[in-house]
């Protein structure tokens, strides 16, 4: 069901499908992403969709009835009953900087390979053969009813500056937070700690369950021995509305690929969990959008260290990259990085471009992209003259 509440708020909506997306009366894949665009932008709905071979994933923001009527509308089609939207009252941006890079700015529909990818490891995984899915009263009891007699691993499934500002912690239950950048290290990480996994009941969770339902196929791909496994029905979202008062087992804030950057539960503020990189106080406020001056991965710096950094010489890096726990993220890293000049084109502006290229650089995380508004102007005497 989904969130009453006053139709002129705004909102954020969620949801994904594991469907045939070659909509026969729209004239195939190529027609739904012309459907989504032409019905989105004339509700004047923003945010991203991905429509994959197989299926579909969004994020859009609108006030909240228009959202309730898209939902409606793409009910309307056949395979794609029975989603389970996840509508909330939104707050607004966080900020100019999160709302663009969170790709809140515009709209963006595109045509992908596949839902989530979890990389080249996982080909030929299908998550109908997924773990069992448990809805959040269901998943707390299991954590709940944890006595030792069956050893219990919770899997953190996201990556690591999600889970940095906020995770599941149940006495007896050991939480496994991968230090992954990207979903597609997630395969290389269980391959890792696949003896630890074996034989034992494996629970796992993500922000709304689109990327369990892959992870945990993999991890049962693993054989008999791997069978055990479960998966939180609709995420850290929905354990949170079952949970409003306390955040349940949950602690801290639930990192969001939105404008709100992340989401406490709804009567409580969230405890900060996190540090900062620099000096180590609590603080879990991604609003400044500092980044790895290695891999580029969002890092965590308090007000007061922000300030202090206005030493260029100055190199912060984020925990994957001080301790290898993943691997170098690029050769390239030992030079200080490669990056990118970005110059637009007529009639757009560097704000435009940016968006138009989020793709790329979710693709080239390791790559710095510098975008300028124009007239460009150049010193002649530092360019040598030509």
């Amino acid at each position: 069901a989904l969130i009453e509440g006053d139709e002129e708020d705004e909102g954020v909506l969620l949801y994904y499908k594991y469907t045939d997306t070659e909509v026969e009366s729209l004239g195939g894949r190529e027609g739904l992403r012309r459907w989504y665009e032409d019905t989105c932008g004339a509700k004047g709905l923003v945010g991203r969709v991905r429509v994959a071979r197989d299926g579909i994933n969004a994020t859009l923001g609108g006030t909240m009835a228009k959202l309730r009527l898209h939902c409606v509308e793409l009910a309307g089609f056949e395979g794609f009953e029975g989603i389970d939207y996840k509508l909330a009252r939104s707050p607004g941006s966080l900020n100019e900087a999160v709302e663009v890079e969170s790709g809140f700015d515009q709209l963006s529909v595109q045509l992908t390979e596949e839902v989530v990818s979890l990389g080249p490891r996982a080909v030929g995984v299908h998550c109908e053969k997924g773990g069992k899915h448990l809805k959040p009263l269901d998943f707390h009891r299991m954590l709940s009813e944890a006595d030792g007699e069956e050893e219990v691993v919770l899997i953190d499934v996201r990556n690591v500056y999600e889970s940095r500002i906020g995770n599941f912690q149940c006495d007896g239950v050991e939480t496994l937070l991968p230090a992954t950048r990207t979903f597609n290290q997630f395969p290389r990480w269980v391959d890792s700690v696949e003896n630890d996994l074996r034989d034992k009941k494996i629970m796992m969770y993500c922000t709304g369950g689109v990327r369990c339902e892959k992870a945990s196929a993999y991890i049962k791909s693993k054989g008999p021995a791997f069978s055990n496994c479960f998966q939180l029905s609709g995420g850290i979202q929905r354990y949170l509305e079952a949970f409003p008062d306390d955040g349940g087992y949950f602690r801290g804030k639930n990192f969001v690929f939105d404008s709100r950057s992340s989401v406490p539960p709804e009567r409580h503020g969230g405890a900060i969990i996190s540090k900062c990189a620099s000096c180590g106080r609590l603080h879990d406020d991604y609003g400044q959008r500092v980044r790895c001056d290695y891999c580029r991965l969002l890092l965590l710096l308090c007000p007061a260290c922000l300030e202090e950094a206005g030493d260029a010489d100055t190199k912060r890096y984020c925990e994957v990259c001080r301790a290898g726990s993943v691997g170098p993220a690029d050769a390239l890293g030992a030079l200080g990085g490669l990056r990118l000049l970005c110059l637009h084109g007529f009639r757009q502006t560097a704000k435009s471009f940016r968006g138009r290229t989020a793709a790329l650089r979710k693709r080239m995380k390791t790559v710095g992209f510098e975008y300028l508004d124009a007239p460009f102007t150049m010193d002649a005497a530092a360019s040598g003259g030509a």
